[in-house]
């Protein structure tokens, strides 16, 4: 599987902008960032994230890690694996991965990497796709679009997980859940029918029923 995973991220090109179920999340984030002296991203890809920050006013030091190389200005990079984390304990004031978790079957060992490695007292956010009314469309688009041919669908789009599946992740005894919720939208399309759209944000709120979640926990 970690060749596949390779194989399939070493193709991948990463957009240049914010994500539109970020901004959900990003104010808070970008306040845990600026008081973040040491700061590590899990999956880096092309930098879009630490460039974004930056340009918001974060001036912290950045290191990163992927699975395959990345040239990054003014970051400490290295090519590592998300379940293997080449770090001390307790060695970052924030640490974050943004669609990573998902696309291998060892997520609880990412998950207890990512804690591992942060400082008592630090911030860890993690964004994956939930599992929602749009679970099904993924993956038909997958099929129409022939990325099975790039792999299986774990390691191309990702596994989508219940806001609960989460949660047990993080029954950890030192660490606390600071928020923990669904973000995007609840079906395909539903910025595009707006009657449709203001009926669901109060008959199935985004909170419950977003296609993508996050999840910020703090070290204690």
């Amino acid at each position: 599987m970690k060749d596949a995973l390779f194989d399939y991220w070493n193709t991948v090109k990463f957009d240049e902008k914010l994500a539109p179920q970020e901004s959900h999340f990003f104010n808070q984030f970008l306040t845990i960032a600026k008081n973040s002296k040491r700061i590590l991203e899990i999956g880096v890809g092309n930098g879009r994230m630490i460039n974004l920050l930056r340009k918001n006013g974060v001036k912290s030091h950045f290191s990163a890690v992927d699975i395959v190389k990345a040239k990054l200005s003014g970051v400490d990079f290295t090519v590592a694996d998300a379940r293997h984390l080449p770090f001390k304990d307790n060695s970052y004031d924030l640490v974050y991965s943004l669609g990573v978790i998902e696309h291998f079957k060892e997520t609880k060992l990412a998950v207890q990497e990512h804690v591992r490695v942060l400082k008592k007292g630090g911030y860890l956010l993690i964004t994956t796709p939930k599992l929602s009314f749009n679970t099904p469309l993924r993956y038909l688009l997958y099929l129409i679009r022939g990325n099975y041919k790039n792999g299986p669908f774990r390691v191309v789009c990702g596994n989508n997980f219940r806001l609960g599946q989460i949660k047990k992740m993080f029954n950890l005894n030192h660490v606390k859940i600071i928020k923990l919720e669904g973000i995007g939208d609840v079906f395909p399309l539903q910025k595009r029918a707006k009657l449709w759209d203001k009926f669901l944000k109060v008959v199935l709120p985004m909170k419950l029923f977003g296609d993508y979640l996050y999840c910020i926990i703090q070290k204690i």
